[in-house]
C-alpha cells in the first residue's frame, strides 16, 4: 500500500512538472501532454521501486527493534502460553484506600 501512495504522488508530481516546464518553454499542447504522460509513467515506475524499498527497509527495522526490545519478556511468554487469558483491569476506585492516601 505505501508503495502505491509514493508511486502515485511521484507520478503526479512528474506530470505537473512536465506540464509547467512545457508551458514555460512555449511548446505545443500535444507535445506538452505527450511529454507529461511519459514523465508521469516513468515517475510512477520509479515511485513503485522507491516505495517498495522504503517499505521493506522500515518493516525490517521495526521487526529488528521489536526483537531486540521486547516490552516485557515475561508478559510475552505468558501471552504465548495462555493466548485466551483475560487481563484484569484495576481502576483507581478499586485500589487500597491506604495506598491512595500515600500517593496523595
Amino acid at each position: 500500500m505505501p508503495a502505491k501512495v509514493i508511486a502515485g504522488s511521484l507520478a503526479l508530481t512528474g506530470f505537473a512538472v512536465a506540464i509547467l516546464a512545457g508551458l514555460a518553454a512555449g511548446n505545443a499542447a500535444s507535445t506538452i501532454l505527450w511529454t507529461a504522460l511519459v514523465a508521469g509513467f516513468v515517475c510512477w515506475v520509479l515511485g513503485v521501486i522507491v516505495g517498495a524499498v522504503a517499505y521493506k527497509a522500515v518493516t525490517e527495522h521495526v521487526e529488528n527493534y521489536k526483537a531486540e526490545n521486547p516490552i516485557n519478556p515475561k508478559l510475552d511468554a505468558d501471552a504465548e502460553a495462555n493466548p485466551g487469558a483475560a487481563i484484569e483491569i484495576v481502576e483507581d476506585s478499586q485500589a487500597d484506600p491506604k495506598q491512595q492516601a500515600d500517593a496523595a
